[in-house]
């Protein structure tokens, strides 16, 4: 909810940093749970997302091959 409203109010191709999102909504959830909870602590929390809002580089996110014919998490023994 954090990551779509943040880039609800930015310019297409940006992006969020998703880990702060999970940082953020993390704090929310514990507001939320103790009762402190408001739209104010969560509009302020959207707008530190979109502060450091970036442009992903070209190319920089292509598919990674694995060269391993095991796999990652896979050995093999024997």
């Amino acid at each position: 909810l954090l990551e779509s409203t943040a880039l609800d109010g930015l310019p297409d191709g940006m992006k969020v940093i998703r880990t702060d999102c999970y940082r953020y909504a993390g704090l929310l959830l514990g507001d939320f749970l103790a009762g402190r909870w408001t739209q104010t602590r969560f509009n302020e929390l959207v707008t530190a997302l979109q502060k450091y809002a970036y442009h992903p580089k070209p190319g920089r996110y292509a598919e990674s091959i694995c060269h391993d014919p095991y796999g990652r998490s896979r050995k093999q023994f024997g």
